[in-house]
């Protein structure tokens, strides 16, 4: 599938609907963002139909999940996630407490950098608000709206769109604005995807409040592919984003910190270990939506490749793989000994182990930066051709200095894996002044 040619196609078939669904939310402080967030949407659906057919579409109808993302995780891994307002009895007391919330000026979301204890409190209690907000339905701009759309699909096509837009076509986009006391702009902060999801938090754009969407990166692989279109769309309903290294705009990351600060995690006390940090399952929508991400996360010639170097070095390694809801069939029967599932990765890693990561994006490259400890990535050579201009300059540095290879160079890792395994020099000092500069 040509990842570029479906996102074209959507761009003809939207471009004809741009100004009408803008002035549809004309009257809406937020209607750009509304607008955008309306357009992944229906680009979402063109993904979903192309990879799954109708099949997938008639799926997704029956489905609870209003989010073609977390739909296809479910679709193909079976996973399992909560859907609709939480029902309990203090939603009436959430739902109460969103009046007073509509008088901040402050809001984090999911994604954003919450350390503070009272904090904490307070963004739970915020985010459960929200998601528990009820909202008024205008049934007439619904209709209104889904005919409009109408014009997105093909009409030669038996299938019933209509009536995929009657069921799934989700709340937020032709209920009535929600009102507000306080006039002042509302600044948000964390992660745009969240709108995204269509989990209650998109409700927040049709406040009556203008808002501010300062966009954060809160895990591994932005802007690290071009044509990552499910980034792209995240991007584009952010006023500003802010990532941690490969972005227009960054910031030194801190979701991890810094082990000197916990003597009893800086080194193993054994010996220098090996491990192997797998990847996730991967459904098949990213193929389309970031097709870079797609080809490393679902190359079995590297996993192969991997396995087949550290029994060529010798080494006994360890394996830390994802839990069991998606946790990847590609390494079955190729895993070293596993670590502490109970444990997140970045609580098991030291600072004198040595590092596989089978691909360029992990989130846990950056915590292996930050400590300095030594990593290795292996990739599929294809997959160059689709990383950003800054991430192929990081790659082919670490290449140089023998710590990036490819699937088809046998002998190479395991070699290298000799070498590093008796030494005490962690990062190359050119890689590492480069990670300094780039990073932080």
């Amino acid at each position: 599938m040509n990842n570029q040619k479906i996102f074209n196609e959507h761009l003809e078939r939207y471009e004809k609907l741009r100004m009408p669904i803008d002035d549809f939310f004309a009257e809406y402080k937020n209607r750009e963002k509304l607008s955008k967030l309306l357009e992944y949407w229906l680009y979402s659906l063109l993904v979903l139909e192309t990879t799954y057919d109708k099949k997938g579409l008639e799926m997704f109808l029956k489905s609870e999940i209003g989010s073609v993302l977390r739909f296809s995780y479910q679709y193909e891994f079976e996973v399992q996630y909560p859907t609709g307002k939480k029902e309990d009895c203090l939603s009436k007391i959430y739902s109460i407490f969103f009046v007073f919330q509509n008088l901040l000026e402050k809001i984090e979301l999911p994604g954003s950098n919450i350390l503070a204890f009272t904090s904490k409190i307070k963004y739970k209690m915020i985010n459960t608000a929200v998601e528990n907000i009820s909202l008024q339905i205008d049934e007439q701009r619904k209709i209104n709206l889904i005919v409009m759309l109408e014009e997105y699909f093909p009409s030669k096509d038996k299938f019933d769109y209509k009536y995929l837009l009657e069921l799934k076509l989700p709340n937020v986009f032709f209920s009535k604005k929600i009102k507000s006391i306080n006039p002042k702009k509302i600044k948000l902060i964390g992660a745009a995807h969240t709108f995204m999801d269509f989990m209650g938090y998109e409700k927040l754009l049709i406040i009556d409040r203008p808002i501010v969407m300062k966009g954060r990166q809160h895990g591994g692989g932005y802007d690290i592919f071009k044509d990552d279109f499910y980034t792209i769309f995240e991007q584009e309903l952010c006023d500003e984003f802010i990532g941690w290294g490969f972005s227009k705009h960054n910031q030194k990351q801190f979701r991890f910190k810094n082990k000197l600060e916990d003597l009893d995690s800086l080194f193993n006390k054994t010996q220098r270990r090996i491990i192997w940090l797998e990847r996730p399952t991967y459904p098949g929508v990213m193929e389309l939506m970031n097709l870079g991400q797609y080809l490393q996360f679902k190359c079995k010639k590297v996993v192969s490749y991997i396995s087949n170097e550290l029994r060529l070095a010798g080494f006994d390694f360890f394996s830390i793989p994802y839990p069991i809801s998606l946790r990847s069939n590609d390494y079955s029967g190729l895993r070293g000994s596993l670590l502490d599932e109970k444990k997140s990765g970045e609580e098991q890693i030291c600072k004198n182990d040595i590092v596989i990561f089978d691909n360029c994006c992990s989130t846990l490259t950056h915590f292996c930066i930050e400590n300095d400890v030594l990593f290795l990535i292996i990739i599929n050579k294809s997959s160059l051709d689709f990383l950003s201009e800054r991430a192929r300059e990081w790659l082919l540095l670490l290449r140089e200095n023998h710590l990036v290879f490819f699937e088809d160079e046998e002998g190479l890792l395991a070699q290298s894996i000799k070498n590093l395994h008796g030494q005490d020099q962690n990062i190359p000092l050119d890689v590492h002044k480069y990670h300094r500069r780039l990073f932080f």
